[in-house]
């Protein structure tokens, strides 16, 4: 969990650099560095600690969604409607038919909550075939090709499912959800199936996934938008979530920097809702001019001390009972308990 917690932390940071030069032509090249693999390395991590959690605390499905939905859309719901009461002029003054519309219809606001939650909704409905499936004849649980093929019809299910709604509701929430199920169930195949874990920790992996990935950076346009520029990136997604996890095992880095990162990944929820925020209102962006070194130097800086504002502040938040729930999703006493 803790080299999971990591990488949340290092996805959350590249989400604050991304938006921090996304109108910046000068760093065109990093924003499309960061927006070809970023989101998908957060939603794979998703499906590791979907595994997990359900692995060893779920007693059902529905009870699992349940408290999920408190975890994640709850805090959805209430963070939407606070930051448009707080960013309306005159304050209070709310399109509220707007706001209703970006947040159930085009799914813009806060997008990839809603788009995690059915992520893990489909997780769920995926251990409900495969245990009906494996319930339709006796196999060895240690058989790992039965196990294969299974998981694969059940991610097949999932898939097909999510793709029929997208088609029949044109909800935009069902267009996320079919185009990050690639990263998320592979994380799941890989928390589930020894030679799927073995392979990505290979050597010969990391080096494919390099290759692959210098190759077809260059070919990136994420304002390109296509369905070939989405499986560019759920590629270049994939082969960065290789070369990152065997980085987090072998590369030795400096106990603190690790447990910042550690902080920064539990803590990923309110830095993806307020770092815009927290860009917009303490004005670090544009105190200086240092050249365009400089700039990304002090762009990095910026996106790790705000990661910092928003986890102090939702350290805070954990100390009030009501707000620790409606805010951040967390039941429960204790200041620090991980989901």
């Amino acid at each position: 969990m803790v080299s999971i917690d990591i990488l949340k932390g290092v996805a959350a940071c590249l989400v604050v650099l991304g938006h921090i030069v996304t109108a910046k032509e000068e760093y065109h090249w990093l924003y499309n560095f960061i927006y070809s693999f970023h989101m998908p390395l957060f939603m794979f991590l998703a499906g590791c600690t979907a595994v997990i959690s359900y692995r060893n605390r779920a007693r059902g499905g529905m009870k699992y969604l349940a408290k999920r939905f408190v975890n994640i859309i709850l805090p959805y719901l209430v963070w939407a409607v606070c930051l448009s009461l707080a960013g309306s002029r005159p304050i209070g003054n709310v399109d509220w038919d707007d706001v209703m519309t970006r947040t159930f219809i085009t799914n813009r606001m806060f997008w990839f909550l809603p788009t995690l939650y059915g992520l893990l909704a489909g997780y769920v409905c995926y251990c409900w075939i495969r245990k009906f499936i494996w319930s339709l004849r006796e196999w060895e649980v240690s058989d790992e090709k039965a196990a294969t093929g299974i998981n694969f019809v059940s991610c097949v299910c999932v898939t097909g499912t999510f793709v029929l709604l997208m088609f029949f509701t044109k909800y935009q929430v069902f267009r996320d959800i079919v185009g990050f199920t690639i990263p998320f169930f592979a994380a799941v195949m890989y928390m589930e199936l020894k030679w799927v874990y073995k392979l990505f920790h290979r050597y010969m992996a990391l080096v494919a996934a390099l290759i692959v990935f210098a190759l077809l950076i260059g070919r990136f346009d994420f304002d390109h938008v296509s369905v070939a520029t989405s499986l560019l990136r759920m590629v270049l997604g994939m082969c960065a979530v290789v070369i990152l996890l065997q980085l987090s095992r072998h590369l030795r880095v400096s106990g603190r920097i690790c447990r910042l990162f550690v902080i920064y990944g539990q803590n990923s929820l309110l830095i993806y809702i307020l770092h815009e925020w927290v860009l917009r209102y303490s004005g670090l962006i544009g105190i200086h001019d240092f050249g365009i070194v400089g700039n990304l130097i002090w762009y990095c800086a910026v996106s790790i001390l705000v990661c910092g504002v928003c986890s102090v502040f939702s350290k805070g938040l954990l100390h009030v009972p009501v707000i620790r729930v409606l805010f951040l999703g967390k039941m429960g006493g204790g200041h620090a308990k991980k989901e």
